[in-house]
């Protein structure tokens, strides 16, 4: 036992007196074994915990039809609630139905504003999902329809958790409601443009069956909730929902162009379990970056497991002697491993330390990729497996530092002093482990530079327009019903719109800036709406995206002009409108678009729809940051009813451009806009840099941590191949050193020492090459959104890593050549 103990205190003493071995491994080890405990605790609450605020999670479905317009897009048909209705009434057996439909909306108490989560759902959702009611009524109660409910998170903003909300109203769209009652937070959702859910949540209940007695209303959107409870386990299959849906279309769309464009289109159903749909591609996510992480795992202990190999070797007298003496090899790899037991110890505790941290800054590093946040931790399991696994990487490299120990061997060792190359420093296990670790780094740096570049367009690439000292003014309706008689006039000069639009700009104009543009948002948006129509010759249906026209437009963000004149104003009834290059390609072809000038173009079947092209402009990108992979043709009209939806939006908008370098503030904005109506409320103010910094926020940061994760991966990989090189030099000194003194030149020595390595550069490189390529396949067939492979960045991978790893073999060894071969010899 003492000679255990013995093992255990020089572990600690080595911990001060060997810093080159203690650090390298409690840095490289800790750090990376605290980023595979992060993923783990993702997995670990994305897959297995209970999602919050779902009840009995297994009994829970979501389904949908989704139409297909284009490689990019397809919308739910199930967005009509009268249309979810109808399927509820087919299958109503089956269990309990809800639907929740999420949306953006400001709420005011007592004057003061909320931006909150406006939840409009069928009576009775909040008990299909299982979501907790702390206080007052249920949501199924006749009257719901007159109240609303508030979250949690809410309640203890507003109210300060009071228990009697009894005459407590909030005011939302210009009315009134009172509050029924107080629901947990609804954490459990992620739909489309919306993972970044806000707590502070509004539930609005109406009877699904209300709903029947509406008109079709021909509209597709977006991703709702469209929940099915099913205790039993029984849900209509994918071929009983494709019935249902060719039923319908048969049945309750009249209108024989609108059945025959949606019928168009193709379309796919789905039912799956609430979990599958709430976690979606996080969980592909998740299982690559557990890969990842494991790989960047095994280059560190490769790293490190070479290091302890030369440190073994070098104490190849002292198992010599052990061995002569008696000592079995299990003996002294237990000896080994208990005096490595301190390192480990500690690295396993770095590793703790830093997954705690990483777990705290995630949600700045993850933004709205991944769904939780919140909920994920360390925990007891995060505890046993660190420590499970540094107890098997310390096994591991007890067992093989000791491979090449053999008595024979070892005896030769001590009858030649340590000089030369011993049958136990071969270096075949070396080498293998090294082309195992260029393999995994030319893998996971291809597929890491293939996603950086791929954000590096999608932030950097030219837009189409330029980033000027540009700012969105908005000012928030109050009233619901008002907004709405807005936008409803026969002619727009004279109207109550143009005369509060003039107003604003007017008051505008008091900040002297360089220019006052009458358009709705800036060319940079947070939220597009796109429209469809049936081309007149072919019958397929065209998108396009609407875009409103204002006086200097073009000239204010640079827009090019290419062919035919500008719009000349926006006077209602203007038939004119301008549509960009792509648009007229689309027409004319690639070589004859300018033709499409002075042309007329029918974008639906009324006589209203028909606009004559007065120009054609350069191509822009609305969407940065990769949240829009790509957008259809972009039309900018002058007509305010046009193609306009101003009745939509919940703000009055303008935009302004002040001159470079002055900056405008929310609170020059308050004294000049307060009192331009009653009826209107918050100021809202963003500049185009911020719009732009928020837009690309997410693909910028996932850009510097994967280039970081292949800088890394480069650095272990450097190390690797450097600390081998270093280790078959030292161990060839002895050689080395005898050819010096015999005359040989210090560059044909290099060339030796480059020979040995060539060949573990080429098989390393090119299995990697096979691997990066097989590897990427099978990640796209994963994930619809990873980037399609690119050739270049695979090569130029190669190169990076073929100069670095040169450069990790010439370095080390040359600084063994430029010694004195005389005082190598005499050292030996």
């Amino acid at each position: 036992m003492s000679l255990y103990r013995g093992s255990l205190r020089r572990g600690l003493i080595r911990l001060f007196s060997e810093p080159r071995l203690s650090l390298p491994l409690m840095l490289t080890l800790g750090l990376t074994l605290a980023a595979v405990l992060t993923v783990l605790s993702i997995a670990q609450t994305l897959l297995f915990q209970p999602l919050p605020g779902v009840k009995q999670e297994q009994q829970l479905y979501q389904l949908d039809v989704r139409l297909q317009f284009n490689d990019e897009m397809n919308v739910s048909f199930l967005s009509d609630r009268r249309r979810f209705a109808h399927l509820q009434q087919r299958f109503a057996g089956l269990g309990d139905w809800a639907q929740v439909v999420n949306q953006d909306s400001q709420a005011e108490v007592e004057g003061q504003q909320y931006q909150v989560t406006l939840l409009n759902a069928t009576s009775g959702a909040t008990d299909v999902i299982g979501l907790p009611l702390l206080l007052g009524e249920g949501t199924s109660a006749d009257n719901a329809k007159e109240g609303v409910w508030i979250s949690a998170s809410l309640w203890r903003a507003v109210f300060g958790e009071r228990s009697n909300l009894q005459g407590e109203t909030i005011r939302i769209g210009g009315r009134d409601w009172p509050v029924f009652g107080v629901l947990g937070d609804f954490t459990s959702m992620d739909i489309e443009g919306n993972s970044s859910l806000i707590r502070e949540q509004v539930w609005r209940f109406a009877p699904l069956q209300e709903s029947l007695l509406n008109n079709e209303s021909l509209s597709l959107g977006t991703t709702q909730l469209n929940l099915l409870r099913a205790p039993g386990g029984q849900v209509p299959d994918n071929r009983q929902l494709e019935d249902w849906y060719l039923t319908y279309l048969d049945t309750q769309i009249s209108e024989p162009r609108a059945r025959e464009f949606i019928l168009s289109k193709p379309h796919s159903v789905s039912v799956q379990s609430y979990r599958d749909f709430f976690v979606g591609d996080s969980g592909k996510l998740v299982s690559l970056l557990i890969v990842a992480m494991v790989s960047l795992l095994v280059m560190a202990c490769l790293n490190l497991l070479n290091m302890f190999i030369a440190h073994y070797q070098g104490r190849s007298k002292e198992f010599s002697v052990q061995l002569c003496m008696g000592a079995s090899t299990r003996r002294l790899r237990l000896l080994v491993f208990l005096e490595n037991l301190p390192m480990f110890m500690l690295a396993s505790v770095t590793g703790l330390l830093g997954a705690a941290w990483l777990i705290r800054v995630l949600p700045d590093l993850a933004g709205d990729s991944l769904p939780l946040l919140d909920k994920i931790n360390l925990d007891s399991l995060s505890l046993l497996v660190a420590m499970l696994l540094v107890m098997l990487i310390n096994l591991l490299f007890a067992s093989v530092s000791l491979l090449h120990v053999q008595q024979q061997a070892l005896t030769d060792n001590l009858n030649s002093s340590g000089k030369g190359t011993p049958a136990q420093q071969k270096q075949g296990l070396n080498r293998m482990l090294m082309v195992l670790q260029l393999t995994i780094a030319c893998t996971l740096m291809t597929a890491a530079m293939t996603s950086v570049y791929k954000s590096y367009q999608d932030v950097y690439q030219y837009p189409g327009y330029e980033m000027v000292n540009a700012y969105e003014i908005s000012l928030a309706y109050k009233d619901e019903a008002w907004q709405q008689s807005l936008y409803d006039f026969e002619s727009y000069s004279g109207s109550e719109l143009q005369q509060l639009r003039s107003a604003l700009a007017d008051r505008l104009r008091k900040l002297e800036p360089q220019a006052v543009v009458d358009v709705e948002s800036l060319p940079l948006s947070q939220s597009l709406t796109m429209r469809a129509y049936p081309d007149p010759e072919t019958g397929e249906s065209r998108m396009y995206l609407p875009r409103q026209w204002g006086r200097g437009y073009l000239e204010s963000f640079h827009i090019p002009l290419l062919a035919g004149a500008d719009l000349t104003g926006p006077q209602n009834g203007s038939r004119e409108v301008l549509v960009d290059l792509d648009y007229a390609r689309q027409l004319e072809g690639v070589e004859y678009w300018q033709n499409l000038v002075g042309k007329e173009i029918k974008l639906g079947n009324d006589s209203d729809d028909i606009f004559r092209v007065a120009g054609i402009v350069g191509n822009t990108r609305p969407v940065l940051g990769g949240l829009l992979n790509s957008t259809p043709p972009v039309i900018y009209f002058a007509d305010v009813n046009a193609d306009a939806n101003g009745s939509d939006q919940p703000r009055l908008q303008m935009v302004v451009l002040m001159p470079e370098g002055q900056t405008l503030t929310r609170e020059q904005l308050v004294p000049i806009l307060s009192d331009l109506d009653p009826r209107l409320g918050e100021i809202g103010l963003e500049s185009m840099q911020q719009r732009w910094q928020t837009m690309t926020a997410e693909s910028r940061l996932n850009m510097y941590v994967v280039l970081g994760m292949a800088v890394l991966t480069l650095a272990l990989a450097a190390i690797g191949v450097s600390g081998l090189s270093q280790m078959n030099a030292a161990q060839k000194r002895y050689e080395l050193a005898v050819r010096m003194a015999t005359g040989a030149r210090q560059n044909r020595l290099l060339v030796l020492l480059l020979k040995d390595a060539t060949l573990m550069l080429s098989a390393g490189l090119g299995l990697g090459l096979f691997g990066s390529v097989l590897g990427y396949q099978y990640l796209t067939g994963l994930i619809d959104q990873a980037p399609a492979f690119n050739w270049p960045t695979s090569l130029l991978v190669n190169v990076i890593l073929a100069v670095t790893m040169l450069l990790s073999v010439v370095l080390p060894g040359w600084r063994v050549i430029r010694a004195d071969p005389m005082q190598v010899l005499r050292e030996l």
